[in-house]
Formats: C-alpha cells, structure tokens, sequence
C-alpha cells in the first residue's frame, strides 16, 4: 500500500510487522536520553510501529516527555541536530505545546517532546 507523505518526504509504505522495531525504539531513545540527559523525564513508543503485530509505515515514532518545554527547546534542538535530527517546524503548525524533530535512518521518524 503506498501514497505520498503529508509534507512531500515522499511515498508512504505499509509494511508487515517487524519484530525489529522495538528494538531499534530502545536503540534510538536510549541514544538521545543519553545526549538530552536530566531534561528528559519520559520516553514512549508511540505511533504503528509500537502495536506488536500491526501493519505500518515503517517510522519509528519517539515521545520524548520533558518539565518545560520552553526550557528544553533551545537545547533539545542543538542537542538533537548534533545526532543528524532536523527540527521541523512545519510539523508544529498551531501546536505549542511539541516540538518535532526527525532524521533519515534505515526506519525514520520524528522525535516529538511534550
């Protein structure tokens, strides 16, 4: 199954699930907890890849929680450009309250703080 991306990444793939994606979950948020360290006070997989079983993009989606976000902007987004994220901003449209990052790996997808 495939369309195209809301803000032209390109096409979307549905794939089987992939007992991998947990684990590269744990990879990725153990990597940034240790960049974000005490500013970081929860992790979440969140999004398809999460639901043992399920279909999905192949994204791996990281809720990254936080006490403020007006402290932790600033740093989280130097902190994470440093890992190869990218901020985007066009994801935050209308929502003050997350900021989005993302980065291209062999399974992308978006770091949001809350």
């Amino acid at each position: 199954m495939a369309g195209l991306e809301r803000y032209g990444a390109g096409s979307i793939v549905v794939s089987d699930y992939d007992p991998a994606w947990p684990v590269m979950y744990q990879q990725e948020s153990t990597q940034v907890q240790r960049a974000l360290g005490s500013i970081v006070v929860a992790f979440e997989h969140v999004g398809s890849t999460a639901v043992q079983g399920l279909a999905a993009k192949p994204i791996i989606d990281v809720l990254v929680g936080v006490r403020s976000l007006s402290e932790a902007r600033p740093r989280s987004i130097e902190t994470l450009q440093a890992l190869g994220y990218t901020h985007m901003l066009e994801y935050e449209f209308g929502c003050r309250t997350r900021c989005y990052s993302g980065r291209d790996l062999p399974v992308r997808g978006p770091t949001t703080f809350t």
